[in-house]
């Protein structure tokens, strides 16, 4: 297991928990969430039928850290972007109920699968946040932070485990 498959995982769980969310695009158009991992991915010149990048959430992994006998504690940010020309300014709303969504199936749920087995968990202390530009209009943006649990490979130790054996920390 590394990083990225954790990254890939919880993008996957993201576009499950999002799968019937639908809102505007410019033009009008109304989509389901694009769900993308670390950025958003980049327009080139020549793209005839450029990536719709309305509505869509972003899954980030921005650090870890471990100690001894632990996990890694990795902290996931999911950051979403809808469009929306409403005069009412409800784009907050729509920004709102993504991470309230994302949120409580975390809360909820701590466990997310790795290969059909819980592998990863969800800690309790969780973050979310709005960004409020009066200038973006009429896209808004926020998002949400939780710190996961992901299993580690332990270190080879003879002392530790008597044969000079690996072990493995995990939940």
């Amino acid at each position: 297991m590394t990083f990225i498959d954790f990254q890939e995982d919880l993008r996957d769980e993201v576009e499950r928990i999002l799968k019937d969310f639908q809102y505007g695009e410019p033009g009008g158009e109304k989509n389901g969430v694009n769900v993308y991992s670390q950025m958003l991915p980049l327009r080139m010149e020549n793209e005839k039928d450029p990536v719709k990048k309305f509505p869509h959430a972003i899954v980030k992994l921005s650090d870890g850290e471990t100690r001894e006998g632990g996990t890694w504690k990795v902290t996931a940010t999911v950051q979403f972007g809808v469009y929306n020309e409403d005069n009412g300014h409800l784009g907050y709303r729509q920004v709102l109920e993504m991470v309230q969504k994302v949120l409580d199936r975390f809360a909820a749920a701590p466990y997310m699968m790795h290969k059909g087995r819980p592998y990863y968990r969800a800690g309790q202390d969780m973050e979310w946040f709005i960004y409020e530009l009066d200038t973006a209009y009429p896209y808004y943006y926020g998002g949400c932070s939780i710190r996961f649990d992901v299993p580690k490979i332990g270190r080879a130790d003879p002392f530790a485990y008597g044969r000079g054996e690996v072990g493995y920390v995990g939940t």
